[in-house]
């Protein structure tokens, strides 16, 4: 049986964070009818890159939307001065509300962008 997806969902627009500050995207709720997530995207640094890179990463929650946790997936970008960095990572069956949260970065802005596609039918 083929892989059926959901494709290029946006998560989180293309926009440029300043340095110290994170953005996230709207939370994602796995349906019985979700097997998984592929996350996708752009990191792009300016003129002058960061100091410390921005990090990407998979964020859960156990309730609903208050507290959110790091679980560890996700990706960091480079300091080279208008470097492009391209990531992916899996979202895991059965991890059920989910966000992305990306910052963590100093010294300068960078722009980010996100999707996602959901699996929606099991090989």
């Amino acid at each position: 049986m083929p892989i059926d997806r959901t494709a290029g969902t946006v998560a989180i627009s293309s926009q440029s964070v300043s340095a110290g500050s994170s953005v996230q995207s709207s939370s994602v709720t796995m349906l019985d009818t979700n097997f998984a997530a592929t996350v996708y995207g752009r990191i792009t640094n300016g003129a002058t890159g960061p100091t410390i890179p921005m990090r990407v990463a998979l964020e859960v929650t156990p309730d609903g939307g208050t507290t959110w946790i790091d679980t560890g997936l996700g990706f960091s970008g480079g300091g080279a001065n208008s470097g492009v960095f391209q990531f992916s990572f899996d979202v895991p069956f059965p991890i059920g509300t989910w966000r992305v949260n990306a910052g963590s970065h100093t010294g300068q802005a960078v722009t980010v962008a996100a999707w996602y596609d959901l699996v929606v039918t099991p090989q």
